[in-house]
């Protein structure tokens, strides 16, 4: 009698895994389907108007300057020097 009700509470729990994978695949799917609507629009964008997209890629919002650094080097003199 108990292997019955612990059978059935197998399934139960089966069941609930199996409606959750198929929510998640939707959602999956969705998903999917939205990128691949913004990418065919993008390259769509891009075979317009090539320069477009590589003018809003150069577009940083942080500009990076090179910056020179200086390190002291040895000139021969004093090699002890405590500081």
């Amino acid at each position: 009698m108990a292997d019955n009700t612990r059978m059935k509470e197998l399934t139960g729990d089966v069941k609930r895994i199996l409606e959750t994978m198929e929510n998640r695949n939707k959602e999956y799917a969705a998903r999917f389907e939205t990128l691949e609507t913004t990418l065919e629009m993008t390259l769509k964008d891009k075979t317009r108007d090539p320069g477009s997209i590589s003018l809003a890629m150069n577009n940083h919002p942080f500009k990076v300057r090179n910056v020179k650094i200086d390190f002291p080097r040895f000139d021969g003199s004093d090699v002890f020097l405590v500081f």
